[in-house]
């Protein structure tokens, strides 16, 4: 007070005042000077602390935050403003928390001051971070301000490790995968090596390539080069081919022959590829191959397989047929010829009938043999499969030419025995030959021209040679037409049925039918099954046309049921060889059976003997597949064939069907009289129904009553007449004069 009013009253000199002030307000002037500049420095510390990169953060013992700047804020999702309220462990990961809270016990317990870990936090607005923490304890930050205690306070440092735990993350992942990318090339099967370039030393190889090539687990590979494990062509190739294919960017693939352990090739299919420096040059080749030598011998031996004939180890038909378009392609731009020679042994099956199939399996390989010891180089024999072999003939001046080259292979064949051991055989062979024309181009045409020929030789006495001529080849032309016909009629439904009766002797009672085919041509009027089933044999036509009569038999079968009861007769269905060679044979036809809506008992399976012979017990076991539908077999034309009674007495038939030749001697000729007899009297045996085919005479149907046969057929009872004809007969009781029975 007293200074402001020596002020007021000018008292005071401005000298004196300034003195005045000097000496009395120095101490206080200090202490505003150092308050003002700690100040500033508290205020320079905060703004550093708050915009620090990392976090900071005082907190009580309880975890009460006194004060946290923005960087701990951030990693904690909140906003500055609210840091007083963080509750900071709360934001640990669930996985983290053990290790938190065992580090914070050792620091309330005084087992440390300072403690670090690495952790994961979870901030409020869900972000993940990864966190360094250093926490320490620290005294004096806030005393108590009534009782003056100064509890322990904990000063936390939160380094954000993200990136760094990421990088370290992406780090371990690619040494995973690093590790787990050796594993696998060292336990893969594929060949892996890497070499050097341009040197070619090797600087790697896998365990596949190391026991692949005969190399120990740890023995050294600084000494070997490309050359050590490549054949000499498949290292030429590198420099030719492979390193131009790299130099221009791409991967080379492709197949190299490399040295085995035992020195022998193999075949490695292989994907090649560089490593570059930085300045792109090739520094190194990586390799991975597979060894594909097993794969190629399978395929050549199935390519050798689907070309050769196995029996023999000579070409099949369809190396035949490629042979014959070269040789034909070749022939029209010179003077030359093709000729082909279709060979068939004569009377062959005797040979399997009478010794066995090791025996004629032995007899066509040295038959093969023979014929390709006597053949110009370059001229080819094939065989087609049984005893029918060809030999291509390329080069041939003409006919004469042709001609002497097949009497030069039928010698060979006729000129010695053939001797098997202890079985010494004769044989003869009949020989079709065809030249080419010059507009001839189609191989299969130059095969049906010499197969043509080859049967003419059989017509006529087989051991013959005959020449393929025009008259042949008009009629082979005429012989492929009617082929494509009957296939038209039979896809298009042109086949029809006719049934011919069977008659018991004693009775003339109507037992069976025989349903037979006929083909309505357009131009050549019916035709019988003789002038069609043997094409349809050859073609293959004859299972669909074998199909469809059993369906139209068995069908109308069924409808006879319904149209006169117990009266309808069994009928009777040929089979052919094709047919009964079928594996699902017995399956077709009990589904046919079924559709109908027949009973078995109600149909008979005719097959001749020399169908049944020709692989016996094949034919067995399918006989056996029949019978078990309840379907009858009947053996057709019995006689005329070469089955044995053993064979017979295992054949699960009902029924033998004399031969015609022996029903047309029945009365006159005392021999086939007694034939005929001889197997009533086999059958009776057996306990065998017979019918006897043919029978044309009242004198016949007499004696074959006599005999005790139980079945008749022939024109005397019936030609072959449509279901309807035969139907009315059916209905009202047999009537032998109006089914054309002549009273003689």
């Amino acid at each position: 007070m007293t200074s402001e009013a020596s002020h007021e009253r000018g008292a005071m000199t401005v000298p004196e005042t300034i003195d005045l002030t000097d000496g009395a307000l120095a101490p206080a002037d200090a202490a505003a000077r150092a308050l003002d500049a700690l100040r500033a420095s508290e205020h320079r510390y905060r703004t550093l602390v708050r915009n620090a990169p990392i976090g900071y953060l005082i907190a009580a013992a309880d975890g009460t935050v006194l004060e946290a700047n923005d960087a701990a804020c951030a990693l904690f999702g909140v906003p500055p403003a609210a840091a007083r309220t963080l509750q900071p462990f709360q934001y640990c990961h669930p996985d983290d928390k053990g290790d938190l809270e065992q580090v914070l016990a050792e620091l309330l317990d005084g087992s440390v001051d300072t403690c670090q870990l690495e952790h994961r936090v979870i901030g409020a607005d869900g972000v993940e971070h990864a966190v360094a923490t250093t926490i320490a304890r620290v005294d004096g930050v806030a005393p108590d301000a009534e009782t003056g205690d100064n509890p322990e306070h904990y000063l936390v440092l939160l380094r954000d490790i993200s990136q760094r735990a990421e990088a370290e993350r992406a780090l371990e992942l690619a040494q995973e995968q690093t590790a787990r990318l050796a594993r696998i090339v060292e336990t893969t099967s594929d060949l892996v090596g890497i070499s050097d370039h341009p040197s070619g030393r090797l600087t790697y190889l896998n365990a596949a390539a190391r026991r692949r090539f005969g190399l120990d687990e740890h023995e050294p590979i600084d000494d070997l080069t490309l050359g050590d494990l490549y054949t000499e062509d498949s290292v030429v190739r590198f420099t030719d081919e492979i390193l131009g294919v790299l130099d221009a960017g791409d991967a080379w693939n492709g197949e190299l022959r490399m040295i085995g352990r035992d020195g022998d090739a193999i075949e490695v299919w292989q994907t090649i590829t560089a490593e570059r420096d930085d300045a792109g040059a090739i520094v190194g080749l990586a390799a991975v191959g597979r060894d594909v030598t097993e794969r190629r011998r399978m395929e050549t031996e199935l390519a050798y397989a689907a070309t050769h004939d196995p029996l023999t180890g000579l070409p099949n038909r369809a190396l035949l047929i490629d042979h014959l378009e070269l040789a034909l392609a070749q022939a029209s731009r010179s003077d030359d010829t093709v000729a082909v020679l279709f060979l068939d042994l004569d009377r062959f099956k005797l040979v399997n009938d009478s010794h066995g199939h090791d025996a004629g399996d032995a007899l066509l390989r040295a038959v093969a043999s023979r014929i390709a010891g006597v053949l110009r180089p370059g001229d080819t024999v094939a065989r087609l499969g049984g005893d029918e072999f060809v030999v291509l003939c390329a080069a041939v001046r003409d006919e004469f030419h042709a001609l002497a080259i097949a009497q030069r292979v039928a010698a060979c064949i006729e000129g010695a025995s053939f001797d098997l051991g202890e079985i010494d055989l004769e044989l003869t062979a009949s020989i079709g030959v065809a030249l080419a024309t010059h507009h001839e181009t189609h191989p299969e045409a130059l095969l049906r021209g010499a197969d043509a020929a080859m049967y003419r030789a059989k017509d006529h006495g087989r051991a013959r040679i005959e020449l393929f001529d025009e008259s042949m080849r008009r009629r082979a032309s005429e012989r492929a037409q009617l082929a494509e016909e009957l296939a038209h009629a039979v896809e298009h439904d042109e086949i029809r049925v006719l049934y011919q009766p069977v008659i018991d002797p004693h009775s003339g009672r109507v037992t069976s039918v025989e349903a037979l085919a006929r083909w309505a041509h357009p131009t050549r009027g019916e035709l019988t099954p003789k002038d069609f089933i043997g094409l349809a044999e050859d073609t293959g036509l004859i299972v669909g046309l074998g199909l469809r009569v059993l369906h139209l038999a068995c069908t109308q079968a069924a409808a006879w049921v319904e149209a006169v009861g117990d009266r309808a007769p069994i009928v009777h269905v040929n089979l052919s060889a094709t047919q009964l060679g079928a594996a699902n044979l017995a399956d077709l036809v009990a589904a046919v059976v079924e559709r109908a809506g027949l009973r078995p008992e109600l149909l008979c399976l005719e097959i001749t003997e020399t169908v049944v012979m020709e692989d016996a017990e094949a034919a067995i076991s399918t006989l056996d597949r029949l019978c078990k539908l309840g379907v009858g077999l009947a053996i057709d034309d019995f006689g005329t064939g070469y089955s044995s009674l053993s064979y017979l007495r295992r054949l699960p038939v009902d029924t033998l069907k004399i031969d015609q030749s022996f029903v047309d001697g029945l009365g006159p000729d005392p021999e086939d009289s007694s034939i005929v007899a001889a197997i009533i009297s086999l059958a009776r045996t057996l306990e065998l129904g017979t019918i006897a085919e043919g029978v044309e005479t009242a004198e016949q149907l007499v004696l074959l009553a006599g005999l005790g046969c139980s079945g008749a057929q022939g024109f005397l009872i019936a030609e072959p007449v449509p279901a309807e004809a035969l139907e009315a007969s059916l209905r009202t009781g047999v009537d032998l004069g109006a089914l054309g029975v002549v009273d003689r």
